[in-house]
């Protein structure tokens, strides 16, 4: 392959990977790949082909889960790149290599790698560059829980994107932004940048970002406690990434279902998705998706009554948070482990213990601003006080959590998130609308087919009984003559009347097989073989088996051929059909004792030519239009009293059509036809 054809394929690559096409991503890098690894690449731009081909392919295997394959081929891409001084893709490398830490959890190491590349995009003046990892540093800071930087972070590139009208760009940046709202549980703000980013992804047809921001509005609506849309957005979004086999994108919804079956008090499904989860994300070997599937279970666990299970999970999830230094995730934990320890059921109930937890999980998350996690440390830490006896601190913390309540499920967030899905399900019924009105349109139309059909049919079944009613009333009157008079009949009448039934009988024939050719020719069974053949020997067949007819009206047939025989590409069978009709046609519209003329020439575009010129009365222009349609019975009538049922030149535009070859008529009134054949040379 050439540069641009390899440039092509990756080109075709990057498309498929915005699609989520990941399958046919690696396909098309292992091609280009192996046409490198053959070729040894040299010179700058095979180079850069070939670290492109390595990053794409590494950012392939990153989303599918197989990140240790990913980080090599990630880092060979990086190697490539600086030794050939390829800074933009140098750039792009080393924000694919953070992708990759940052899905093996390592967010420190994922953090430097982005800021290089943040930092190399901006000297390089490229500000899709720029955007793209701000956004995952933007990401890395909300995971930590900084919502403020966060903040900040995602609506700078928000507005890199919006200069430079990235919408893949802009949907992914307000997906984040509310997210972060979601996080601060001002879900009002939340649910309008889900809702822009959604119609953005739809609109550029992107379905990981559209199972992404579903995901994100499942989790909101369970929040809000709506659990029955909260469970229908998910398994749409479960759908597409199992569609794309995302596994990172999977191990994240099939928790989130978890839970809201955990808010259900349907624990055994909310212990059967968290425990796929935990099995992804081992896979996966994420480790914050691990320490967030363990408090789950530990949560399930607890809800079942199963208390030494439920600490023992609780305690690997918080070990492993305190590690990532999650400190809103640590913070959760401790809450859990403090309801746990404040359950008089626990065998190691201990509400000295229960009260410790829940004070250092309630400090955590006002020092981060959860107000989710709050308000319901806020409830449990209000009911150890209160089975305690401590009613004043019982009345301070449940007004707070009441305070907080207030906040995070207020009315018009309610309001909102109910209209967002109302307009939702309008669209979808509009969309279900059109397709009905589309479906009625075609029934409509299908409807004026058969209305057309039957019409058709109708003056079929008129002209072909009227065409055969003349030769079989011709059959009966010689059979009865024969019959009644036979006796006194002389040889030569008896053999003249038998002669006029064999006439009557092949014209009945004739007609026969002309409607069969049509109905097979319409119904699409009759098949055709094209073959190269020689048009000159068809065309002196046709002569040949016409001679009779020509001699009694004392027409000359004159051939006039190349020199050298002259090949095309057609079926035998058909070809001689198409001739036949044409031939007939001349000498049955010729007048007595003149000539037809055929000649063959080849044309432009590699194309056969056969011409069959009369002397007959010519065509109109009128006439011209209608040449070539079923039963058409035009003002030309034929010289010798023969029959036509005019169906032969419908038989032969089919025909030819089917041979990839055309007919056309050149004719003025008075002074002959010619109708003029195309096919492909062999």
């Amino acid at each position: 392959m050439n540069k641009q054809e390899l440039r092509l394929l990756l080109v075709q690559a990057e498309s498929e990977s915005k699609f989520g096409n990941y399958n046919a991503v690696e396909k098309l890098c292992h091609e280009v790949l192996a046409e490198l690894t053959v070729a040894e690449p040299t010179g700058t731009e095979m180079l850069l082909l070939h670290s492109h081909a390595l990053r794409l392919f590494s950012e392939s295997l990153w989303r599918r889960g197989r990140t240790s394959e990913s980080l090599t081929f990630a880092q060979d891409a990086l190697a490539i790149s600086q030794q050939s001084k390829l800074q933009e893709e140098e750039a792009w490398s080393l924000g694919n290599i953070g992708n990759v830490y940052w899905s093996q959890s390592d967010f420190q190491t994922a953090l430097t790698y982005y800021q290089k590349a943040v930092r190399l995009f901006e000297e390089l003046y490229i500000p899709a560059g720029v955007a793209k990892y701000l956004g995952n540093i933007g990401t890395i800071e909300r995971n930590f829980y900084d919502f403020p930087s966060a903040l900040s972070t995602y609506q700078r590139a928000l507005h890199l994107y919006e200069s430079i009208e990235d919408k893949e760009g802009i949907a992914i940046n307000l997906g984040n932004i509310g997210l972060v709202y979601k996080s601060l549980s001002d879900y009002s703000q939340a649910i309008l940048y889900y809702q822009k980013a959604l119609t953005m992804y739809e609109a550029l047809e992107m379905r990981d970002g559209i199972a992404r921001t579903l995901c994100n509005i499942g989790n909101l609506y369970r929040n809000l406690s709506d659990y029955p849309r909260a469970l229908d957005y998910l398994h749409k979004g479960l759908a597409i990434f199992t569609t794309l086999n995302d596994k990172q994108g999977e191990a994240t919804i099939l928790s989130n279902i978890g839970n809201v079956y955990l808010s259900l008090s349907e624990y055994t499904p909310a212990l059967v998705y968290h425990q796929r989860a935990l099995a992804m994300n081992q896979e996966l070997n994420s480790t914050s998706g691990i320490a967030k599937n363990l408090g789950n279970i530990g949560l399930v666990y607890t809800s079942r009554e199963e208390y030494p299970k439920a600490m023992e999970y609780l305690n690997q999830a918080l070990e492993l948070n305190k590690e990532l230094g999650r400190s809103g995730a640590v913070a959760g934990v401790l809450c859990n482990i403090g309801a746990l320890h404040a359950n008089q059921k626990y065998e190691a109930y201990n509400p000295t213990l229960a009260e410790h937890y829940l004070l250092e999980a309630i400090s955590l998350n006002e020092s981060l601003g959860i107000k989710q996690n709050l308000y319901e440390s806020y409830l449990v830490l209000a009911e150890l006080y209160r089975h305690t006896n401590q009613w004043d601190k019982f009345a301070y913390y449940f007004e707070k959590y009441h305070i907080a309540e207030k906040e995070v499920q207020n009315e018009q967030t309610k309001r909102l998130a109910e209209r967002f899905d109302f307009e939702r399900k309008i669209a979808a019924e509009h969309a279900r609308l059109e397709e009905r009105e589309a479906v009625v349109a075609e029934l409509q139309s299908l409807n004026s087919s058969l209305q057309e059909a039957n019409r058709e049919k109708n003056e079929m079944l008129g002209i072909v009984a009227h065409d055969l009613k003349n030769p079989l009333t011709g059959i009966l009157l010689s059979a009865e003559s024969m019959k009644r008079f036979q006796s006194t009949m002389s040889d030569i009448d008896i053999d003249k009347r038998l002669t006029n039934i064999l006439s009557a009988a092949e014209h009945m024939k004739a007609i026969i097989l002309k409607l069969l050719d049509i109905q097979q020719l319409e119904s699409g069974s009759f098949q055709l073989a094209p073959i190269p053949i020689e048009l000159d020997i068809y065309i002196k067949e046709s002569i040949n088996r016409y001679s009779d007819q020509a001699l009694t009206k004392k027409i000359a047939v004159q051939f006039q051929k190349n020199i050298h025989p002259t090949t095309i590409l057609a079926d035998s069978h058909a070809l001689q059909e198409v001739i036949d009709n044409i031939l007939s046609n001349a000498l049955k519209f010729s007048p007595f004792e003149s000539s037809i003329s055929i000649l063959v020439s080849t044309v432009r575009n590699e194309r056969a030519q056969l011409s069959i010129t009369d002397q007959g009365p010519g065509i109109s222009a009128i006439d011209q239009t209608k040449l070539f349609e079923k039963f058409m019975q035009l003002s030309a009538k034929p010289t010798g009293g023969e029959h036509s049922s005019g169906l032969g030149l419908s038989i032969v535009k089919k025909l030819l059509d089917a041979m990839n070859g055309n007919i056309r008529c050149e004719s003025i009134l008075g002074h002959g036809a010619s109708f003029i054949i195309e096919l492909p040379l062999g």
